[in-house]
């Protein structure tokens, strides 16, 4: 099993990730983008299964032997990511289930493609850093402080915990989001670190032990938006 990470990932989250078994695989910088996310896994890369990826083309080449070597099947999106809203959103889009969640108009065609090829479904948020945005919580459930994916992802007959903005660290931005602050494997959900200063987390604490997963808190720092933990199982090689 690895997992993605911001190329700035903490050493005691990095150390405390392979203390549990966990491959590190770090993402590469990407200029492009803003510099407080341009090493975010979600900004450029999308996983459709466990061991398949759809990966932004201006980073593929760097972040291909890495992923490759550890057996996970890339497929090269089109979109060329840049710096600004809404041209950095194409792969930051929220899979769970059969559903991909995203501001569509800006989803990257590749990913619209393999969808339209696999019988799943797109739809509509207004939010473009949906993943960010997302805790997801296995394929059933997700935290999230924006309203419309909340609503949308209870319409699907999905679980999902409504929360407050911020209180999630992110250097150069007023706050950070709590998708990005987090993951999911192994029936646990993994932070990057603890959540004492946001308001909502008793709340959030109960409702992932309410459908029965674990917590994981891997820095005892408050929990920083380093763009989502991206664990992947890979294929025998």
């Amino acid at each position: 099993m690895l997992v993605i990470v911001d190329y700035r990932i903490s050493y005691e989250i990095e150390s405390n990730l392979k203390a549990l078994g966990f491959i590190v695989v770090k993402t590469v910088e990407a200029p492009f983008l803003d510099e407080p996310v341009n090493g975010h896994p979600d900004m450029v890369l999308l996983p459709i299964t466990k061991s398949k990826v759809i990966i932004n083309p201006q980073i593929y080449s760097q972040m291909a032997p890495k992923l490759v070597k550890e057996g996970v099947q890339l497929i090269t999106g089109r979109t060329v990511l840049e710096a600004t809203y809404p041209l950095n959103i194409a792969y930051n889009a929220l899979k769970i289930e059969d559903y991909l969640l995203h501001k569509i108009d800006h989803t990257d065609p590749v990913i619209v493609q393999y969808l339209s090829h696999s019988d799943q479904s797109l739809v509509n948020v207004k939010q473009g850093y949906t993943k960010c945005a997302s805790t997801k919580i296995d394929e059933h459930a997700i935290i999230t402080a924006d309203d419309g994916i909340y609503q949308t992802v209870k319409k699907l007959g999905f679980e999902a915990l409504l929360i407050r903005p911020g209180y999630i660290d992110l250097l150069g931005y007023p706050y950070g989001f709590i998708g990005g602050a987090s993951g999911f494997c192994d029936n646990k959900v993994f932070f990057t670190g603890h959540l004492n200063k946001h308001p909502d987390k008793a709340f959030i604490y109960d409702f992932i032990k309410s459908l029965g997963y674990q917590i994981v808190l891997l820095s005892d720092k408050p929990a920083y938006d380093y763009g989502t933990l991206i664990f992947l199982e890979g294929e025998e090689r």
